[in-house]
Formats: structure tokens, C-alpha cells, sequence
């Protein structure tokens, strides 16, 4: 829809429209016709999509009916005016036409530059290059910035007088600026004058005499006698002749490292120089103090750690090169992480194997942070000063959580040198003050080298004194194989006084002052939430260590883990389920351990019958002490229950876990069960955990639900009306119900039973389903239907994935059964196996 231009007579009265077609046959002119023809040949269409965004009236005019009007910028102007009177609305741009309004401000400057008057000319560049780097901020790149003002004649011209009238320096290096990228331009007409004007004719008398920048030590020297200079005057003039001198001594020293081939180097200290204004081999704006300041405090140290690290090794200073590209700021200079990694990529053709892999680790979801950590780690440069250009990466847009940069960062071997936890989503306020209380919100990932290495904490055998050592001493209980590890805790050292109690009506009181002499639990860190808290903050490998040993312990492992860093995601450590490898024997009944024959597999992927135990609802009973009865008689705690040494209420990590058990019959008499039999116990009310509750039932050849006490209220009716319509074999535990008049149905009163009895009734009731049970899945298998329905994060470890296909790789070449081969292993066995025996033997 367009203004028409031939009705201005009656514009007082009305204002009339003229509705005109973009492609379709021209021939066509009914509107009906022209749709169904447009609709028909897609080659005719003309119409170019410009989104939701509206485009007001004024900016049509300017850009296709200038022609029309005899003054249409003065039109436009009138028309936003009248646009905001009215509206009282802004007649600028938003949004996304950020980068339209940007264009249309370079258009207008351009309009106007015929007028521009060259006696005074320093104006008028420092509006160019302030368009100029609004350009490259909206639309990051100088492309626009080439297509309408270097393109300009207006402009050209106007360059061209300025080198005709004057030769002061400061207009040389702002016009370099303005110049650059004028070669993609091919009608420029005295290009090359402008150019040896900037660079050769009317050098200021100050530089002429300059020496070569060959050292950084000869930089370091410039650096600090402008900065004294500064200090004394900071006039313009100062300003402009401090630029200068640190122009062409930035410009010299960068020489001399391309001629020592040491680009990497060169590329570096540029890259710093820019975040003070340095495009073009010149400074625009020019240099104050604050900017000379930060170069002398940067560069000399940066080249310094460079040079060093780059002499031990090239994957050194490369790491070194990236991280301080990743990391270093100026003020409120912000730049887009992505963009500093493509800039270095850019001039990086070749980069190694090492920093390669972390690259595509990090880039896929932007994870700014654990590329820096890897960096970091591969330079193996942890001094103070690392951290300190760690944190001050404060302008990075990050979550306010994830630019807390660790403190207590160790090199070590693995890759995995990520932040512990990995942090997306704020947690709750009690959970991250647990990992600050044990020192694990801001640490790296705890590798396998730490797990295994040995202090003098592991030697302890005193009680804990601060509660930062509780996971050190958990992993080394463990490591051991102490089935006590479980049990670890910081007793917080208490002033106990042992009062009598004279007031009759006060001694049945305990809301007054016997509470103060209670442990306050909110001080105490439950044992379990150590176990998890250790869980979340290793890597794959340590990880698989770490369920290895407790599979050894006959503890219960990890199966369905929420993650309190990332809201509704839930983690199974698949790669460490995979190693768990047991042995059992399926005799039956009236087998003995002399005729058996015992099987050994990998448990996680075979199929066997899932026995789920599920709390609704707050219970009297302990449902883990209960599976513990059954599995062991209560013997040893497989999973960890109420009762165990240093449970509280306030466990943090543990609500929403589901861990999981292989019993594994040894083919006696006194087996519960005949075959193998996975349980599965659900932490918590299973209403507040609809995730992991959907998960269960899907796996779950029975489930053993314990009801609560009021398990009449209707909130419990309607959860236990939900589970029989999914028609899965159900067992009731009534914690509320001491007896019943009969045992043939699918309920067991738990109040108050003697735990023998109680054993032997669950285990008679679910034996009965499993033996009807049929069509069984490995829960491996289950867990991959999971993940493609998006329920959980299937975890796997790469290195354990690749070490499996190497393992394999090699297998098939040690069963090759020909004679090369066997000559060829031979050859590997004398030259790697030396002690060993001989080859030939």
C-alpha cells in the first residue's frame, strides 16, 4: 500500500490509497483471479517476507518514493513527528530492526556529508567512527559499513580534502581507522593517496625519531613513559600524542614477531590491544590513562606467560593463547564468546588433537566455563594470576552462578576438568549451601587421581573437624572397602551441661530451655547427602570407580538420580551400571553348592524381574529397613534406612534417588528367591516424584507400596485408584494396620509385626507374581526406551565408550588364529612384555 502521489490537491480533505500488485501476471487484474494464479506458479511470486515487524510509513518513502517529493526528509520527519504525538509511542525502531535504524543513521550522515567543511575536520571523523562501531555492534561486521559510507563519493572526496589541508597525526590515525576495509571497494577514486598520506607523508617530528620496537622490554618502556606523561597532562593533545607513540610502537613490536614467524604471538597482543579501541593498526578512540594503564599492566605479562609456556611445549602456549582470548576484558568491553573462538580459529589452521576435542565438547551447548577450565588445565598453569584472569571474566554473559570461578582448580590428566557441579538452573538455598559447607560448590570435577591418591586424611583415624573433609573421607573409606563409610560426620563440638530439672510443671516441657542442649540438626550433614553430594561432583570414570566399590560393599546403587543443578532432569550413570558383574547360581530349591553351576554376568544387561518398593505419603515404617529384611535379615544395610548411625530428618539430596539391588541367589536351600531378582527402592513420597514413579511402573514386574498410616484421606485413595488402573501387579503395606482376618489377598497389615513374619509374607506374595511373570527386559533396555522419550539423561562416558572399541579392536586381532599374526605377536610380546618369559616360550 502506497501514499498516491497524484492526489496532493485533495490531501486537506482526505488521504486516498492506491493498492498495487508485487508479481503474479501482469495481465491479471482481478484480485481473485491474481491469488489462485499466484497460488499456482510459485516462479511468478515477488513478495519478500519481512516478518512480523512492522515498517512505518516514513522509512517506505525514504527508501522507494524520495522521488515523489520535492523535500521528503522533510516529510519523514514531519510524519514520525505526528506518529508520537499521537501514539505517544517511540517512531524508532526496536527490537530486531536494531539493525535497520543503524543503517538508516549511516544513510542520513551520508546524506549529509557534502556539507561537511574540512577546517575543522576531527568532528566530523569521530562521528564516522562512532557509526562505525555501532555498525559492527548490531551487525558484526564492517560489511554495512562498507556498503554505505566507503562507497560514498561524498565521503571519498571528503577524505581526499582532508589530506590536501592538513598533516597533524591525530587526523592520520583516525582516517586510518575510517579506511579500513576501503580496499574491497573498487571505484575509490585517490585511494592511494589518502593511503600514503596516513602512513608515509608528514610522520609527526616525535615518531620519526622512534627506534624499532624489537623486545617487549622496549614496549614495556614506551608503555611506561606515556603513562607517566599521562599522569602529568591528560589534554587532548597529550592523549593524541601518547597514541601515536603507542601506535607505532604497538605496530613495530608486532612486525618483529611476524618476522620471527611467532604469528600466534603477534595475534595474541593485537587481540588485547582491541579492547582498548585498536583496529586497523591504529587506536580510535585515542588513549587516555585508564588505556595505557591496562596495555603496560597486560601485555608485558601475557607475552611473558606465553613465551614461557610456549617453550615447554606448542599444545601449551596454544591452550595459554585461547584461554587468555576467552578471558581477558577491559572495563565494560563485552564480547560474545563465540565470536572470540571463531577469531582464534580464524587464525589457527591447524590446532591440536587436545584442544580440538575441547572445542567440540564445549561448543555444541556454549559451555564458555569448562572451555576455559580445559584450557586452563592444558597450559597446567594454576598460579594466582590464572585465576585472577579467570575471574575477572566477570563481563561474560553467564548465568550469575557459573561466573564464580573455582579457587582450588588441580591439573590433572583427564579432560574432564569441568565445574563441580555443572550448574544450569539456581538450586534451592539449602542445597547449594551443603556443597559450599563441604567446599564442593566451586570445585572442579573430582578425578580418578584424587579418589585414589592418599593424605594424611586417609590416615586419620580422629573424628572430623570441619565438615570440608567429609567427602575427602568418604572416598577414602570407600576405597578401602570400609562398610562404614556410610556413616561419616563432622561432630560439631557442643557444650553438654546434665541439669536437673526442679520445677515439676516444667519437666514435662521440652519447648523451653531443654531444646537448647539438642543438636541442632540444620548444623549436621546427613551421611547420605555426603554419598550424593560426591556422586554429583565426579567425572565418568571416577564415578564408575566410586559404583564399583559400592557394588563390592553390597551397598545399593545409584539408578534414578535427579539432578538439584538442573531442574527435571534425571541422571542414570549408565557406563558404571554397565561394569557391575556378578555371579550367582539358579539351582532352585533342592539344588546344593556342590552340584551347582554358578553363572557370571553383567547384571545392567540382562533381562530379570523387577521388584519396586514405593512409599505415598509420610509412614511410620521404614521402608528401606524392610528391604533390607528381606534381602539380608537386616544383616547389613543395603540401602541406607532411618536407623543407620547419623540419620536426620533434614537429608537434602536423597528425596527423588532411586537406588537399585541384584539379589543373586547362591542355589541353597534357604535362597528367597530361585533367579536373579533387581529391586528397586524409591526414596521419598513417589506423589512428589512423577517422573521417576512413571519410570518405575514401566520397569516393575510388582510393586510393594507402602501406604501411610491415614491412608483413607483422599489425596491417598485417588494415588492408589491411579496405580490399579495401570493393571501392575500391586502388594499393599498398611504401616496403619496391626491385624487382618485374612492373608489371601494382596494386602499385609505392617504395624507392629514381627519382622520375620513380615519378611516371610512379602516374600511369599511377590514370589507368586514373579512366577506368572513373563517377557522380561534387561533394565538397560529399559532405560534406553527412557531416553528416547526424553524422561532421563542417559549418561555415558565417551573414554569408557572408546576404551570398549579399542578393547574390541584388539580382541579380534589376539583371536586371529594365522600364522602372521602369531609371529607378529611374539614380536609385541619381546618388545612391550619384557618381563614377561621369552617369546618363543
Amino acid at each position: 500500500m502506497a501514499l498516491s502521489a497524484g492526489c496532493s490537491d485533495q490531501l486537506s480533505n482526505c488521504v486516498q490509497f492506491s493498492v498495487d500488485k508485487s508479481g503474479g501476471p501482469p495481465e491479471i487484474t482481478d484480485y481473485t483471479l491474481w491469488n489462485k494464479t499466484l497460488a499456482a506458479d510459485k516462479q511468478t511470486w515477488a513478495v519478500i517476507d519481512r516478518g512480523p515487524n512492522l515498517t512505518p510509513i516514513w522509512e517506505i518513502i525514504h527508501s522507494a518514493h524520495a522521488d515523489d517529493f520535492s523535500d521528503h526528509f522533510q516529510l519523514c520527519e514531519f510524519l514520525k513527528n505526528a506518529y508520537e504525538t499521537i501514539t505517544h509511542q517511540p517512531a524508532e525502531c526496536e527490537g530486531g530492526d536494531e539493525v535497520l535504524q543503524v543503517r538508516r543513521e549511516a544513510e542520513k550522515m551520508m546524506a549529509l556529508v557534502d556539507d561537511w567543511s574540512v577546517t575543522c575536520p576531527e568532528q566530523h571523523l569521530h562521528e564516522l567512527l562512532k557509526i562505525k562501531r555501532r555498525i559492527r555492534e548490531k551487525t558484526s561486521s564492517y560489511r554495512a559499513w562498507t556498503e554505505i559510507c566507503l562507497t560514498n563519493k561524498g565521503l571519498q572526496k571528503f577524505l581526499f580534502k582532508i589530506t590536501a589541508t592538513h598533516s597533524e597525526g591525530n587526523l592520520k590515525v583516525m582516517t586510518q581507522s575510517v579506511m579500513a576495509g576501503s580496499h574491497s571497494v573498487k571505484d575509490f577514486p585517490n585511494r592511494d593517496t589518502i593511503l600514503k598520506w596516513m602512513q608515509v607523508e608528514n610522520v609527526p617530528r616525535e615518531t620519526e625519531t622512534e627506534e624499532p620496537v624489537k623486545q617487549i622490554s622496549d614496549l614495556d618502556k614506551v608503555l611506561k613513559n606515556e603513562r607517566d606523561h599521562l599522569q602529568d597532562s591528560q589534554s587532548t593533545d597529550a592523549r593524541k600524542s601518547a597514541t601515536c607513540r603507542v601506535t607505532t610502537a604497538v605496530n613495530s613490536f608486532c612486525k618483529e614477531l611476524d618476522k620471527d614467524s611467532q604469528d600466534e604471538l603477534a595475534m595474541l597482543l593485537k587481540k588485547i590491544c582491541q579492547l582498548v579501541g585498536y583496529q586497523g593498526e591504529t587506536f580510535c578512540p585515542i588513549l587516555g590513562l585508564k588505556e595505557t594503564e591496562f596495555l603496560l599492566n597486560t601485555l608485558p605479562e601475557v607475552h611473558n606467560k606465553y613465551s614461557a609456556l610456549r617453550n615447554q611445549s606448542l599444545l601449551k602456549g596454544n591452550a595459554y593463547a585461547l584461554l587468555t582470548i576467552l578471558t581477558v576484558s577491559y572495563k565494560e568491553h563485552d564480547c560474545d564468546q563465540k565470536e572470540r573462538l571463531e577469531s582464534y580459529l580464524k587464525l589457527h589452521k591447524e590446532i591440536s588433537a587436545d584442544i580440538r576435542v575441547a572445542i567440540n565438547e564445549c561448543l555444541p551447548n556454549n559451555n564458555w566455563i569448562q572451555l576455559r577450565k580445559q584450557m586452563l588445565s592444558l597450559s597446567e598453569e594454576t598460579t594466582e594470576d590464572n585465576m585472577l584472569l579467570l575471574q575477572e571474566s566477570s563481563t561474560v554473559k553467564e548465568t550469575p552462578v557459573t561466573q564464580q570461578i573455582s579457587s582450588e582448580i588441580a591439573p590433572c590428566d583427564e579432560q574432564h576438568s569441568s565445574r563441580s557441579p555443572e550448574i544450569t538452573t539456581d538450586p534451592p538455598e539449602p542445597i547449594k549451601n551443603l556443597f559450599l559447607k563441604m567446599g564442593l560448590l566451586e570445585k572442579t570435577k573430582i578425578t580418578v587421581p584424587e579418589i585414589l591418591s592418599i593424605t594424611t586424611l586417609s590416615l586419620n583415624q580422629n573424628e572430623l573437624q570441619t565438615d570440608t573433609e567429609l567427602w575427602v573421607y568418604f572416598i577414602n573409606k570407600l576405597m578401602i572397602l570400609d562398610v562404614n563409610c556410610r556413616y561419616v560426620s563432622c561432630e560439631h563440638a557442643q557444650k553438654e551441661h546434665i541439669t536437673t530439672v526442679e520445677n515439676e510443671e516444667d519437666f514435662f516441657n521440652f519447648q523451653m530451655e531443654g531444646t537448647e542442649n539438642v543438636h541442632e540438626e540444620e548444623n549436621h550433614i546427613h551421611p547420605m547427602d555426603v554419598y550424593m553430594a560426591v556422586f554429583h561432583c565426579t567425572d565418568d570414570l571416577s564415578r564408575e570407580h566410586i559404583i564399583l566399590k559400592l557394588s563390592t560393599c553390597q551397598f545399593a546403587l545409584p539408578l534414578l538420580v535427579p539432578n538439584p543443578f538442573n531442574a527435571g532432569q534425571i541422571e542414570v550413570p549408565v557406563s558404571a551400571l554397565q561394569q557391575i558383574k556378578k555371579t550367582w547360581n539358579s539351582g532352585g530349591q533342592s539344588a546344593t553348592m556342590d552340584n551347582s553351576e554358578p553363572k557370571s554376568d553383567f547384571l545392567f544387561s540382562i533381562p530379570v524381574p523387577v521388584v519396586s518398593f514405593i512409599r505415598i505419603g509420610i509412614s511410620g515404617s521404614s521402608k528401606s529397613q524392610i528391604m533390607n529384611y528381606i534381602l539380608n535379615q537386616n544383616r547389613h544395610p543395603t540401602f541406607y534406612n532411618r536407623g543407620c548411625s547419623g540419620s536426620t530428618k533434614t537429608c537434602l539430596l536423597l528425596d527423588g534417588v532411586a537406588e537399585m539391588f541384584w539379589y543373586c541367589p547362591s542355589g541353597r536351600k534357604d535362597d528367597h528367591f530361585q533367579n536373579c531378582v533387581a529391586f528397586i527402592n524409591l526414596h521419598g513420597d513417589a506423589n512428589k516424584h512423577p517422573i521417576q514413579l512413571q519410570l518405575i511402573e514401566e520397569m516393575s514386574s510388582v510393586i510393594v507400596l507402602l501406604l501411610p498410616e491415614n491412608h483413607c484421606e483422599p489425596e491417598i485413595m485417588e494415588s492408589i485408584k491411579k496405580l490399579k488402573e495401570k493393571q501392575i501387579p500391586l502388594i499393599f503395606l498398611f504401616s496403619g494396620v496391626e491385624h487382618r482376618s485374612s492373608t489371601t489377598d494382596n494386602r499385609i497389615a505392617a504395624k507392629n509385626r514381627n519382622e520375620a513374619e513380615l519378611k516371610r509374607e512379602i516374600i511369599s506374595k511377590v514370589t507368586q507374581v514373579l512366577y506368572k511373570k513373563e517377557n522380561l527386559h534387561s533394565i538397560e533396555r529399559h532405560m534406553v526406551n527412557a531416553k528416547e522419550r526424553g524422561f532421563i539423561a542417559y549418561k555415558e562416558c565417551q573414554e569408557v565408550r572408546s576404551g570398549q572399541e579399542k578393547a574390541k579392536n584388539l580382541m579380534a586381532i589376539l583371536k586371529k588364529d594365522t600364522k602372521e599374526n602369531n609371529e607378529n605377536m611374539l614380536t609385541l610380546k619381546n618388545k612391550f612384555l619384557l618381563l614377561q618369559g621369552e617369546g618363543s616360550g
